[in-house]
């Protein structure tokens, strides 16, 4: 009896691939930024529409606090919008500034306007001068109007214009 050996078995290696090749790479950075395309304007659009959001609902409350202040207080009280500067100030309070994206326009009576400032004036009895302010970003623009007979201050997403 011999052992035989077969010397010509044949060994196969096996190789393995740690990685990825480049046009793997490649593909899944074009994926990526075509991804990227489409939701960072999605993204600033709403970005967008939280802040004009935010800051019609500071004027609305800024009015709304001198209304309440004009009728405890028993006297006249005046919201300053200053359109140089983009601020609304209530009476002795700090003055709030409106994101400088913002575009504020203040429709108000013609005896409230003085160089570059307008202000809307609330009276004892909870009356106002009436107006209505404007914000605009981009398409999206809001109103907040103030009805002059009952001082009420509404936020307004859909409006005509005056």
């Amino acid at each position: 009896m011999t052992n035989a050996v077969n010397v010509n078995q044949s060994c196969t290696v096996k190789k393995s691939h740690d990685g990825f090749t480049l046009l793997e790479i490649l593909i899944v950075l074009a994926i990526i930024g075509a991804l990227s395309a489409l939701v960072v304007p999605a993204i600033m659009a709403g970005r967008n529409h939280y802040l004009l959001a935010e800051e019609t609902r500071t004027v609305a409350g800024v009015l709304r606090y001198t209304r309440s202040l004009a009728m405890t207080s028993q006297s006249e009280r005046v919201v300053v919008f200053d359109m140089v500067n983009k601020t609304v100030t209530a009476p002795g309070e700090r003055q709030n500034a409106i994101d400088g994206s913002i575009a504020l326009d203040v429709l108000t009576a013609e005896s409230e306007v003085e160089g570059d400032r307008a202000g809307i004036r609330f009276y004892p009895d909870g009356a106002s001068s009436g107006g209505r302010v404007t914000l605009v970003l981009g398409e999206d623009k809001r109103a907040v109007d103030v009805v002059w007979m009952t001082g009420q201050v509404n936020i307004l997403e859909e409006f005509d214009a005056l």
